[in-house]
């Protein structure tokens, strides 16, 4: 008997994430193949270590009963069985080698949808199990596949389990694919460090488990995760720190989601509307108008908090790194903090202000006799003159510094006095 897919561990549920990277090297005449057999093809279809964790968890018995592997998208499922009637499907990563992923992988991101989600869908219909009893696998890309099938097959679902996955779009989910986001249907686990499960805005954010990572590995592998004795992640302590980086960036990301998510979306809603009206059933093309406008309102209203977000964000990393710069470079702001007591001669703060004064007096005074000078001089001066009399322009901020020399030293003065007052 294989294992049950409905009662599996942590480190159980990750191993299966990975099973699709193998989708290239298994032979199609091959299939179905259960993971035990899987020890007499070449050492170059699944490697050893990787063939003898898929046979200590007790996965000899899995059979695998479909495989796609395209090569032009970089699209990779591998679909298999256990012993009760339960249906698993493992969705590959990107390949780092393959261009095409990344370009699929931009794609998802800002529209929500592409070349590798169609294939996925059309995967998990052609090896469903109709009763229900489907079980989806994926990490990073593999994890963002999973999680479109999920959101559009719900009903049919009954888990799905993720590794640092890629965010899928938030800007086309309704209501009811979001709230499935944070059901019990929906398992997340994201390794501390991970890079890119926060390209993007997460749906999902309370719903995330953070691991502990494995000291000196890649953070976005599954070898990096912290398993426990009992085979279940440990919980990372450092939880808060991974959400306050990703929610940065993915405020920044969905900047450029939010309007061509919107074009795609509005791009669906006008052909159902089309074919509404061309099969005469103008009921249901008046229901998707006023869905559809009820919609946009929606997305302004997400757009303006995603923006005013963004802002709020910026302010608050301006002014951490603002701070960082001072403590780190500044030597008078360094020399301020070890050594706060002030020590300030107002005496000469007036002084100053007072020299300051008889210079704005005598800059005054030319001034005056510049004006008049416009009348006399001729029209090839004029420039020279003009240049000259921008010079007396400093009359403005000289009072502003008096105003300031005079306000600072009457300041430290009064605060002087209270603390005096005090002792």
């Amino acid at each position: 008997m294989s294992k049950n897919l409905n009662n599996l561990t942590d480190k159980e549920n990750h191993l299966l994430t990975q099973l699709a990277y193998y989708s290239h090297g298994i032979p199609m005449k091959d299939i179905p193949i259960k993971i035990e057999d899987l020890n007499n093809l070449d050492d170059s279809v699944i490697s050893k270590d990787v063939y003898n964790q898929l046979i200590d968890a007790g996965f000899d018995e899995l059979e695998i009963t479909a495989i796609n592997n395209d090569r032009e998208t970089g699209f990779g499922a591998i679909a298999f069985k256990d012993s009760y009637n339960n249906t698993g499907i493992s969705f590959r990563g990107t390949d780092m080698k393959e261009l095409q992923d990344w370009g699929d992988n931009i794609s998802t991101m800002i529209l929500g949808t592409s070349k590798q989600s169609e294939q996925s869908l059309e995967f998990f219909n052609n090896n469903k199990d109709e009763n229900g009893n489907n079980f989806l696998y994926g990490h990073s890309k593999g994890g963002e596949l999973a999680t479109s099938i999920l959101v559009n097959n719900y009903l049919e679902i009954a888990q799905t389990h993720v590794l640092n996955p890629q965010p899928i779009n938030p800007y086309k989910l309704t209501l009811d694919q979001k709230t499935v986001l944070n059901s019990s249907k929906y398992d997340v686990v994201v390794n501390e460090g991970d890079y890119v499960w926060f390209l993007g805005l997460n749906p999902y954010i309370d719903n995330i488990r953070f691991s502990n990572k494995v000291p000196g590995t890649n953070s976005h592998n599954q070898i990096s995760v912290d398993y426990g004795s009992d085979g279940n992640i440990v919980i990372s302590n450092k939880a808060p720190l991974n959400i306050f980086i990703g929610s940065n960036i993915s405020t920044i990301i969905g900047l450029f989601q939010t309007p061509s998510s919107l074009f795609t979306f509005l791009n669906n809603q006008y052909n159902r509307i089309i074919d509404y009206v061309l099969n005469d059933m103008l009921e249901d093309a008046k229901k998707v108008i006023s869905y559809l406008e009820g919609k946009v309102k929606e997305f302004i209203n997400v757009a303006k908090d995603a923006w005013n977000t963004f802002v709020d964000n910026a302010k608050i990393l301006y002014k951490s790194v603002t701070e960082w710069i001072y403590k780190t470079f500044n030597i008078g702001y360094k020399y301020a903090t070890s050594n706060p007591i002030i020590k300030v001669d107002t005496h000469k703060l007036r002084n100053y202000a007072d020299r300051l004064e008889s210079v704005n007096r005598r800059l005054n005074s030319i001034d005056n006799r510049m004006n008049s000078l416009y009348w006399s001089v001729g029209f090839l001066d004029l420039f020279a003159l003009l240049q000259a009399d921008l010079f007396t322009d400093e009359s403005i901020r000289l009072k502003r510094c008096i105003s300031y020399l005079d306000h600072t030293a009457s300041d430290f003065e009064k605060v002087e006095r209270n603390i005096i007052s005090r002792l």
